[in-house]
């Protein structure tokens, strides 16, 4: 049997992201999460992996898990079924994939910076799960410097990274972004999480070593965080920067991106208006004065708020057989928008 790296569905998308939330948030590891609920294990890291297993049968080929076993596993991590909300090519999520495809065709670092709710996360998943040669890591605030970096080892392949010190393990990782023959891209995202410690002492090192010179890179490296801009800048302005603050925005200087907001410039509230028409299409619920409606949706600032409130309408509607309305909307969101939804 061999893996294939193929286009998911969004469901199995989503199951595999939220596998590996759940193994992150539980602690558990992907063997004990199959022992102990007897599950199929070249299922399951198929599904973890964002990969399907080609098996030979007469006749042909058949890809596998089915359907039927991404529902299995969650029920088992405890997604509940959202039938109305499907993705969209948003502003952001198009400037996210744009970004980390010029990083890594041109080797070049690149510092996403944006608002919460604004798809980042998304969109760097979506990247990762979709091009060869793209290694993820989430930070997390709990994780210590070994940690992090063995995180960053699983994500690029290199086996038992947890049995060798701090500096084998980033010498691994250098070794392999820096392979003549590859075109690694590394993207860290959620670094608001990363203490100082954390960006001086290892984001700054892995930016040194996977450099030739200034300018001259040997892999592409996005690196996302929201903040991340002002707390990095904060660090070399306080009276008590250090040098390797200082030395560490000056590697970055040059490459950031920040993100405008889903309705900030000259055409972007239409763009997001017709945004909104997509995801009340695709949900295939009727509507009561589509305008109105839309009008209601626009006061939202994030995709992740309007996916929100569209899903939890759309379940509503179809529960009570009636068409989603602005005085629904108000019924059932108008008190929480009005504290700053």
């Amino acid at each position: 049997m061999a893996k294939q790296k193929i286009q998911l569905t969004d469901y199995e998308q989503k199951v595999g992201t939220e596998l590996n939330n759940y193994l992150q948030s539980t602690g558990l590891s992907l063997a004990e999460l199959i022992s102990r609920h007897s599950l199929n294990s070249g299922y399951v890291r198929a599904i973890a992996g964002f990969t399907k297993i080609e098996s030979k049968i007469k006749g042909g080929t058949e890809l596998y898990p089915k359907l039927s076993y991404y529902k299995k596993v969650a029920r088992i991590i405890g997604i509940k079924e959202n039938n109305f909300w499907h993705h969209i090519d948003t502003i952001q999520y198009k400037n996210v994939f744009a970004i980390c495809e010029k990083a890594q065709s041109d080797k070049d670092l690149r510092l996403i910076d944006g608002q919460q709710g604004y798809g980042k996360t998304y969109s760097l998943e979506s990247y990762w799960r979709t091009n060869n040669e793209v290694a993820y890591v989430k930070m997390m605030k709990k994780w210590n410097k070994k940690t992090f970096l063995q995180k960053i080892a699983n994500s690029l392949n290199i086996r038992k990274a947890d049995s060798y010190s701090i500096s084998a393990i980033q010498d691994k990782i250098v070794d392999v972004l820096n392979s003549e023959d590859s075109n690694w891209l590394l993207i860290l995202d959620e670094m608001e999480q990363a203490s100082k410690s954390m960006w001086v002492g290892v984001i700054k090192d892995l930016i040194d070593d996977t450099q030739i010179g200034s300018h001259d890179r040997l892999c592409g490296f996005v690196i996302c965080g929201s903040g991340i801009n002002e707390k990095v800048k904060g660090w070399t302005h306080s009276r008590t920067a250090k040098q390797g603050a200082n030395q560490l925005w000056d590697r970055l200087f040059g490459s950031w991106q920040l993100l405008e907001g889903l309705k900030e410039g000259k055409y972007a509230l239409s763009d997001w208006k017709a945004t909104i028409k997509i995801a009340l299409d695709n949900t295939g619920v009727e509507m009561e004065n589509e305008k109105d409606v839309i009008e209601w949706l626009s006061l939202l600032n994030t995709k992740r708020s309007l996916s929100k409130v569209v899903d939890r309408a759309c379940q509503y509607a179809t529960k009570n057989n009636k068409p989603i309305s602005a005085e629904m909307l108000d019924m059932l969101y108008g008190k929480e928008l009005s504290y700053g939804e």
